[in-house]
């Protein structure tokens, strides 16, 4: 009989306990002085035993066990039929006035996470957790917070309200706090409203928490608060301890979700003692000792933008970490990897990868987690299981450090290895390692005939692009710039736990050196100009500027380049031979760099300043289109100083590398630690590098690692190499005497930009307009790259600096003179993406960009017709983009309209270049997904022809 009540006290404990690991009610009204709301009380009947049936059995016979009947054991391994709740957690969505991808990346991420719920659970999703970082460029100013923080609650309520209404839960992150626009008082007051804080039952807007508490699971989100970044203030993390304590009391055997930014210390990828030396602005060192107290407490954090293929991406200590990568990119350690594998992208930032993690709770408290790579649609690897929290702590063993070290097994390197040694480099091929995991990365040891190490090289293998090891690379090739002399290489692979295989090496010999760089610079008294750029011993002196593909020289700028502080487009280098543009880039925390055309005596060069507080800073010099022949050798001659304070480096002792992008990357160490030592760079110095494109380069950086205050020098710049053949031309039209004048007013798409320089005049729209049209008109290309219709002084350009405004440039005063017959004027394009970022979404803005737009365009036809009375004015559409669905829905609902309303106040006519150019999109006529290669002009030029009525 005592066996018998037993079994039945047991069995109503654990009905007891499954009642209390079940719903919970929630609290409508959040209680916002930061008060705990009790969650619901467990039924204590169901585990205190009243004893209401006297003892029968002998005395004499002992209970000699407990009751421990197997089949009421809570099963802990996860039940995909019987989910109870389905939550997506992401982070660092960065939505961004720039780069404007960040906004279908979130909104692809949001309906991935909803079709992999749907799959799997027939509720569907019932949550999604954002863990910071909604925005991205919030310290350009409150302007700009407010236009990243109006379209991110605007595609939240697209999305949330189609599918389960208000339970996105957002914690603030490092790039959200640095405005009062996009704290949390402002998203529970202006952009999402209160709805989106219905499920709180406590919460605290000024110091950064909430509780929230879902299907009967309780979610804590809070924010650091503290500098350095990560630190929570000891208010906060008193808040913390206290709620945790209450709800894992009333709890016991159910998970709670913990939401925050940064990483806890010493936990996942990204957290280590060690990732960043000298900084602790990745992780929190002070929250982890009060999580650790909670076992049942599960971790979802990122900021470190870390690959989630990476296994150190969940981490068991006294609680579970998970590291929520992000849907904006992916990033790894700084500096540590000299590159990629071939044919992917620079290791710092890669925009491709976007990813996530879709949490799943059965109704036993077991917890399923799914890796996804939204870029690609597709889980990545195999999902990571949690068995439901235990009084024995058994649910905190499977994901530790030790024990997967322990088990790790380390790479398999072998085969053999094929050396291709020519001019300078040593090109390395070998079948890629195998992993119980997979590779992480090689070390390339390099040492010369007499075992001196020249060269150590990390390279990043491609796991972090795939969602499945055996899609990797099956053949790893790297390339290593070698002088002259006989060489060894041995290499290991490297997995994710440091683990390393066994070392294969080969011998090989470069027989031919690449050139020297300068060895002793020439210091020039500043009052004396320096007429030549200083040349390497070994340059050819035969060799002459003439015979360079693309020159970069300052002293034919005249456009204003000194509006380049940081992320600007830059200013369009027009006429320079071979370059497009100039622009700068400022990295990290380093929110100011500076721009400026200055001169010594009649020479002129560009100045590149650091005058922001981190050490890392980019100039781009961009290369003009169709000059490179893939698979030519190009070599670059460099002329620059640096001023004598110029003393930082990177952790590879480097100063200034220029870094050339053409598909691949390739590094050139232009000034290194030793030479800072050793040599004076305040007088110019030319050095040279080579290449070979993969593919065409479009782009120079010039990487300097500098103090604030420091600043490089650029006199010139020097392209040799072969020539992509121009197209031969049909002998140019000429005009008669009394031909019919056509202006065609405009910007890059009208001056021909994606064909070669010197073909624009023949292959442009224009020009292929005027051998449609034959003699019997004279139409004048009018084209500035990059102009706008918005002015000088319009606050949508770089608080007021805009050098592109069609009006003051000297095509348009060119138009004026020409006094045309017929006027088509294309413009608009340039000015789509600032109704974008900075307009659409607020109607006052929205009213204010139409009206200094409609004014502008307006002036230009009334101009035309001031120089001519008798001249017909057309406006034109602006054609499509490639593939950028969001622009050009913008173009067509809002920017074709204001030219159709321009036209129709006026009585001019609309000539239509978006529909022709739409039905033609994909038949290979575009150069960079913007501008056309000459198939796309003729589509043009016809259009143009025949509204005109002459073809």
């Amino acid at each position: 009989m005592k066996r018998v009540i037993c079994i039945m006290l047991a069995m109503m404990m654990c009905m007891g306990a499954l009642v209390s690991c079940g719903g919970s009610a929630t609290q409508t009204e959040p209680v916002t002085d930061g008060q705990i709301t009790d969650a619901p009380a467990t039924d204590a009947t169901a585990t205190d035993a009243p004893a209401t049936e006297p003892v029968t059995e002998p005395v004499t016979e002992p209970v000699t066990e407990p009751v421990t009947e197997p089949a009421l054991a809570r099963p802990t391994e996860f039940d995909e039929s019987k989910i109870v709740l389905s939550f997506g957690a992401i982070s660092d969505v960065h939505v961004a006035v720039s780069p404007q991808e960040n906004k279908s990346k979130f909104t692809n991420a949001l309906n991935t996470l909803l079709a992999f719920a749907k799959d799997d659970d027939g509720d569907g999703l019932d949550a999604v957790v954002i863990a910071g970082d909604m925005i991205s460029n919030n310290s350009k100013g409150d302007k700009t917070a407010n236009l990243e923080m109006t379209a991110f609650a605007k595609i939240v309520k697209e999305f949330a309200n189609s599918t389960f209404g208000t339970n996105v839960l957002v914690t603030l992150g490092n790039h959200d706090t640095r405005s009062e626009l996009s704290k949390l008082p402002s998203l529970y007051d202006t952009y999402l409203g209160q709805e989106y804080f219905a499920k709180d039952v406590a919460f605290n807007l000024d110091k950064g928490y909430r509780h929230v508490v879902i299907n009967g699971y309780h979610f804590i989100l809070a924010e650091p608060l503290v500098s350095p970044y990560g630190e929570f203030d000891e208010d906060v993390l008193k808040w913390i301890d206290e709620t945790l304590a209450k709800i894992t009391k009333d709890n016991p055997d159910q998970y709670v979700f913990f939401v925050t930014h940064p990483t806890v210390a010493n936990t996942v990828y990204g957290s280590e003692d060690d990732f960043e030396p000298g900084h602790n602005r990745w992780r929190s060192t002070n929250l982890g000792a009060v999580l650790e107290k909670y076992p049942q407490v599960i971790t979802f954090s990122g900021h470190t933008h870390s690959p989630i293929f990476d296994e150190r991406c969940i981490m068991q200590t006294g609680f579970t970490a998970v590291n929520t990568g992000s849907t904006a990119n992916t990033a790894f350690e700084i500096d540590k990897y000299e590159n990629m594998v071939e044919n992917t992208l620079p290791v710092m930032d890669n925009q491709d990868v976007s990813t996530g993690l879709m949490v799943q709770v059965d109704e036993n408290g077991n917890v399923k987690i799914t890796r996804i790579m939204f870029s690609q649609n597709e889980e990545i690897k195999d999902a990571w299981y949690l068995e439901h929290p235990q009084a024995d702590g058994a649910h905190l063993e499977t994901y530790t450090r030790d024990g997967r070290e322990a088990a790790n097994k380390a790479p398999v390197l072998q085969g053999e290895i094929t050396v291709t040694a020519e001019k300078g480099k040593a090109k390395i091929s070998f079948p890629a390692a195998t992993d119980d995991d997979f590779v992480h990365h090689y070390t390339f040891t390099v040492k010369d005939a007499s075992g001196k190490q020249v060269k150590e090289i990390y390279a990043l293998t491609d796991f972090f692009c795939v969602t499945d090891s055996s899609k990797m690379l099956k053949t790893f090739t790297y390339e290593i710039a070698l002088d002259k002399g006989s060489y060894t290489v041995e290499i290991k692979a490297v997995d994710c736990w440091d683990a390393e295989s066994g070392t294969v090496s080969a011998n090989f010999e470069v027989t031919e050196s690449a050139p020297e760089p300068v060895t002793e610079p020439v210091t020039e008294p500043v009052t004396e100009p320096v007429t030549d750029p200083v040349t390497d011993p070994t340059i050819d002196p035969d060799d002459s500027s003439d015979a360079a593909i693309a020159v970069f020289d300052p002293s034919v700028i005249v456009e204003d380049i000194s509006g380049i502080t940081g992320d600007q487009k830059g200013v369009s280098l027009e006429g320079m031979k071979g370059i497009s543009s100039l622009a700068a880039h400022a990295n990290k925390s380093a929110d100011k760099v500076c721009v400026s055309l200055e001169a010594a005596g009649s020479e002129k060069f560009v100045r590149f300043t650091n005058e922001g507080s981190y050490t890392y800073s980019q100039l781009y010099i961009n290369l003009a289109d169709n000059v490179f022949t893939e698979g030519a050798e190009y070599t670059f001659r460099l002329t620059f100083k640096l001023n004598g304070g110029y003393t930082c480096t990177d952790s590879k002792g480097r100063a200034v590398i220029a870094r050339l992008v053409d598909g691949k990357q390739h590094d050139f160490t232009v000034v290194s630690s030793a030479e800072l030592s050793s040599k004076d760079f305040s007088g110019w110095t030319t050095v040279e590098f080579k290449i070979t494109a993969d593919n065409a380069p479009t782009v120079l950086r010039i990487i300097i690692f500098a103090n604030p205050g420091d600043y490089i020098d650029i006199k010139r710049l020097e392209v040799y190499g072969d020539v992509t053949p121009a197209e031969p031309l049909a002998d140019p039209v000429v005009p008669a005497a009394d031909a019919i004048k056509i202006a065609c007013l405009g910007d890059s798409l009208t001056s021909g930009v994606g064909v070669a320089t010197e073909q624009r005049a023949a292959l442009s729209y224009p020009g292929q307009l005027q051998t449609l049209l034959g003699s019997n008109y004279n139409v004048l290309n009018c084209g500035r790259s990059g102009a706008t219709v918005l002015t000088n002084d319009s606050e949508y350009f770089n608080g007021g600096t805009n050098a592109y405004h069609y009006g003051s440039v000297q095509k348009f005063k060119d138009a004026k003179e020409f006094a045309p017959d017929i006027a088509i004027i294309m413009l608009g394009t340039n000015d789509s993406p600032r109704y974008l970022d900075k307009a659409q979404g607020n109607p006052a803005k929205e009213a204010e960009f139409k009206a200094e737009f409609i004014n502008e365009l307006t002036s230009y036809g009334k101009a035309m017709e001031a120089a001519n009375p008798n001249v017909k004015v057309y406006l034109m559409l602006c054609p499509p983009y490639e593939k950028n669905a969001d622009k050009n829905e913008n173009l067509v609902d809002n920017i074709h309209p204001i030219i159709r309303e321009v036209a129709a106040n006026n009585g001019w006519t609309v000539i239509d270049a978006y529909t022709p150019i739409s039905e033609v999109i994909n038949n290979g006529i575009y150069s960079d997904g913007l501008h056309f290669v000459k198939e796309g002009y003729a589509v043009i030029a016809k259009t143009v022809a025949e509204a005109l009525g002459l073809k």
